[in-house]
């Protein structure tokens, strides 16, 4: 009888809790969008207290401009899907990670570990790129969606407004952070789905070439990868391989090419770090 009931729920709620993102992919979420982004903002207010923003200035400002861009770009392409986004952007001093977010709610976080991975403002680009589109593809939400389910806390959702609300104690919180996107300060990083990841990467090509970036910078991020071997940081450990990654993007490059010839103003590749 009690699976029966928790069945009828399950179904009751994959009812309730579909959508369509803007990549045209149905997904199953429960949290309400301002309800993740509260909790991304105080992750991201937890992270500036731990993590001292760089002081070099050259680096933060090609961060920020690049980040601004990328921005209104999203504005222009997606008014509705950002409407409720408070952006903010950091470059926090850690060498030794490289890493780099988007928090439900526009909050990016860019680590200086992953700039000499970058290379250049068109590979920070496509890197920032696809964890916008994390954020924006709500993917976040899917996986605290998961974690809601499986831990038995779906009659939180619509109540809940912070993350303690959701997850009490510190390991459970450092779990929602993870899915969040944003674990590494508390040493958990949660992968993406592959179906997630390729659907980042896709989402992230489009927009650094429509915002005025050279997309061929995209594959080159993971032939930087590659090159690192099985030692790479974990952030870029999750499948697809990158040797998959590396053929998707460029097979996707002759459709970003034409947003990228479509731009009003071109960067090229850009400065380099």
């Amino acid at each position: 009888m009690k699976k029966i009931v928790v069945l009828c729920m399950a179904v009751s709620l994959s009812l309730l809790a579909c959508s369509t993102n803007v990549m045209g992919r149905s997904s199953f979420t429960l949290m309400p969008d301002s309800t993740l982004n509260q909790m991304g903002a105080e992750s991201y207010a937890d992270q500036k207290k731990q993590l001292p923003v760089s002081k070099d200035q050259r680096s933060s400002e090609i961060v920020h401009r690049v980040a601004q861009r990328l921005i209104e770009k999203c504005k222009e392409m997606y008014p509705d899907e950002v409407a409720g986004f408070e952006w903010e952007v950091n470059l926090f001093d850690d060498p030794k990670t490289p890493n780099a977010y988007a928090m439900p709610g526009g909050k990016i976080g860019i680590y200086t570990g992953i700039l000499p991975i970058c290379e250049t403002e068109a590979g920070l680009a496509a890197v920032m790129g696809h964890e916008i589109g994390h954020a924006l593809l709500r993917h976040g939400n899917e996986r605290v969606t998961t974690q809601l389910v499986t831990t038995g806390a779906v009659t939180l959702v619509g109540a809940a407004v912070s993350v303690s609300d959701v997850f009490g104690d510190e390991t459970s919180k450092a779990a929602v952070m993870g899915a969040l996107g944003a674990g590494a300060q508390y040493g958990v990083i949660l992968p993406f789905s592959r179906g997630n990841e390729s659907e980042a990467d896709e989402f992230g090509i489009v927009l650094m070439a429509a915002a005025g970036y050279d997309p061929s910078a995209a594959p080159q991020i993971w032939q930087n990868m590659k090159k690192l071997g099985e030692g790479g940081p974990e952030y870029m450990s999750t499948h697809p391989s990158h040797d998959r990654r590396i053929q998707d993007l460029e097979s996707q490059l002759p459709e970003a090419m034409k947003y990228y010839d479509r731009a009003p103003q071109k960067y090229g590749m850009g400065d380099r770090f």
